[in-house]
């Protein structure tokens, strides 16, 4: 499923169990999908903490504009953008073999997540139980192939320019 459309899946069941309002988190994943729910459903989505903020330079791109954060900040991105994310390309290409073979190796899993963990937490000490505790959830409750998946689903809606179902292409 492609995340544009898990706020259209997951809402119908927070009003059933009665949870009209809610505080909302999410990185990776969860990011790209809290946002939109929370431009969709502002009077219902009381607060919201983003892990991964992804930006892009404005269209007209004049730097003066941009504060020091700013550019500090897009630059962080587009070095992401060129040396951090190739990870995606083979996860929205080959989720299932990466899937497979990291669900039937928990070594070559735990080396996945470490890489990832360690990147991505600015400069966070983890401990090696944070790691394998975050690697022992994904890979044992909900297994890598789910998650890579939705890297797949969401590149072909993007790339077919279609708008997804109940959603954005600018949440993508």
């Amino acid at each position: 499923m492609p995340s544009c459309l898990v706020l259209e899946t997951v809402r119908p069941f927070d009003l059933r169990l009665g949870y009209d309002k809610q505080v909302v988190a999410g990185r990776e994943w969860g990011s790209m999908i809290m946002s939109p729910m929370a431009l969709k459903s502002p009077s219902s989505v009381q607060a919201i903490y983003l892990a991964n903020v992804f930006v892009h330079p404005a269209e007209d791109n004049d730097e003066l504009h941009y504060s020091g954060f700013e550019l500090t900040s897009l630059a962080i991105m587009q070095r992401f953008s060129e040396s951090g994310s190739a990870y995606r390309q083979v996860q929205s290409t080959r989720p299932t073999t990466l899937g497979s073979a990291s669900h039937d190796s928990p070594v070559g899993m735990l080396a996945w997540m470490a890489d990832q963990l360690l990147d991505w937490a600015d400069a966070y000490p983890w401990t090696m139980d944070e790691v394998i505790t975050w690697t022992t959830v994904l890979h044992y409750f909900l297994g890598p192939v789910t998650d890579f998946v939705m890297y797949r689903e969401d590149l072909l809606v993007f790339v077919s320019g279609q708008t997804p179902p109940g959603g954005s292409q600018d949440a993508m």
